[in-house]
């Protein structure tokens, strides 16, 4: 009997991005990457639990192993039971569910979550790392955990909550959550008895159905290193998908052919932003990109929007700040600049954005070139 058994739940029609254990990454598919991280933590068997024969067969045709599951399973964790159940015989005493799409996950920091479950300290053992910026507090598909205290390097702390988007500002004790699972043999198998819970179906978090049946998380914060492996991961995948609002193209080229000067200033990594605005083939509109890795403070500080009037010569009179956030609207206060509240796109329907003190409001790219025409007069 293997002690521990790392196992990866992986399928083609998954909702938000269909075919992405198959998407190329430095010219490897994204399920062998996942298969080599969890190989290289060297603690146990890896499996990879699919559906689907594509998938199958390429695990096996790279050296590893797989088992073809049921279609019709709800959630990653019950395609690892039946792997679990069947495959195994129900023996191994801890079971890691790591989920395919998870390509630059630390070796060691699997590693050291499966030395912590050896403790049998907790039911389920789970990875957070910080929230590193608005971006990812806004993103709902950045599930946060809150945990009871403060979360250093290879220490864990119990997990309170799970969620994707809060209408109170985070607190030092929210981290990013990191979508992998080990559990002792006997939680996995209290775990898929359960019903699903309410609160797990309300917000599509199926470690909820745990928390409601008061069953032990621990979280631990990831190295460094985790961070630097996601940065690298998440260059090749930030501009996947992204496309502009309607018309907004139109008048960004509009914009520029009238000499009206165009930056951007944001919260987000320059790297990503970057990248971004070049899969756009918007990046040469823009005469400048200011962020925090320039060295000024973020949103809701007003340093890099001061900064961009200093650089550009500009009058707070003559300047229009576009964003689509509380800390986007403080920031241009700060600085008498017009402040534009886009209220379409990412902001949830329950802010109240009626008290965030912005000069104008824009439902589209056409109320925008209304207003800045208006301006133009």
């Amino acid at each position: 009997m293997s002690n521990i058994t790392i196992i990866i739940p992986s399928r083609l029609s998954a909702e938000r991005l269909p075919n992405k254990p198959l998407k190329l990454i430095n010219n490897k598919e994204m399920i062998l990457h996942v298969h080599d991280r969890a190989m290289k933590s060297g603690i146990g068997n890896v499996i990879v639990a699919t559906p689907d024969q594509e998938i199958l067969n390429l695990i096996k045709n790279n050296g590893g192993k797989a088992v073809l599951t049921s279609n019709k399973h709800e959630t990653g964790t019950d395609r690892v039971f039946e792997v679990f159940k069947n495959y195994l015989n129900s023996e191994s005493e801890i079971i890691i569910n790591f989920q395919g799409d998870m390509p630059n996950l630390d070796p060691l920091a699997i590693k050291t979550l499966a030395e912590h479950m050896k403790k049998n300290l907790c039911d389920i053992g789970t990875l957070a790392s910080k929230v590193e910026n608005e971006e990812e507090e806004k993103d709902p598909n950045v599930v946060k955990v809150l945990v009871k205290n403060n979360i250093e390097n290879h220490s864990f702390s119990e997990a309170i909550d799970f969620f994707r988007l809060s209408d109170k500002p985070l607190t030092q004790l929210t981290y990013h959550h990191v979508g992998i699972y080990a559990f002792t043999n006997k939680a996995l198998i209290r775990y898929v008895s359960l019903k699903r819970s309410k609160l797990e179906v309300e917000r599509k978090l199926e470690q909820l159905r745990a928390l409601e049946d008061k069953m032990k998380i621990d979280e631990e914060i990831d190295s460094q290193g985790l961070v630097n492996e996601f940065i690298e991961y998440y260059l090749t995948v930030c501009a996947d998908n992204v496309s502009l609002f309607s018309d907004l193209g139109i008048l960004l080229n509009d914009l520029y052919q009238q000499n009206i000067t165009l930056g951007i200033v944001t919260n987000k990594p320059k790297i990503f932003t970057n990248k971004i605005i070049e899969r756009l083939d918007i990046h040469h509109l823009f005469k400048f990109v200011i962020s925090p890795d320039d060295g000024f403070k973020p949103k809701p500080d007003n340093d890099m929007l001061v900064n961009a009037l200093t650089q550009e010569n500009l009058k707070p009179t003559e300047v229009l700040y576009i964003g689509d956030g509380e800390r986007d609207i403080i920031a241009a206060n700060k600085t008498n600049v017009g402040s534009v509240l886009a209220a379409y796109g990412y902001i949830d329907p329950k802010e109240n954005v009626e008290v965030w003190g912005n000069d104008y409001v824009i439902n589209s790219s056409k109320d925008l070139k209304l207003l800045i025409d208006s301006f133009s007069l």
